[in-house]
């Protein structure tokens, strides 16, 4: 069996939870892990002025397996092993 190095975290907030709680996988390769998630546009339509008629985009978010977040990050946990947890 290969070895899965690369974990897929997720959260709603700005700050990180405590334990594993943004843990959504651990995925064999950095594609794999990246593959998952799923970028979402919320736009608006403007509806005055010389840009009237034309989408804005006031932000994004991504989706995971059906879910919404508002942040992801992959961790490559075999130079997190080799580093130590705080770098």
């Amino acid at each position: 069996m290969t070895p899965k190095y690369f974990l897929l975290i997720a959260g709603d907030n700005y700050y990180p939870e405590g334990s594993t709680g943004d843990w959504i996988g651990c995925f064999q390769t950095y594609e794999e892990a990246v593959s998952k998630v799923s970028i979402v546009e919320h736009k608006r339509t403007i509806t005055s002025g010389k840009l009237k008629g034309q989408e804005e985009i006031l932000r994004k978010s991504y989706q995971i397996d059906g879910s919404n977040y508002d942040w992801w990050d992959v961790e490559d946990l075999e130079v997190w092993i080799k580093n130590g947890s705080d770098e």
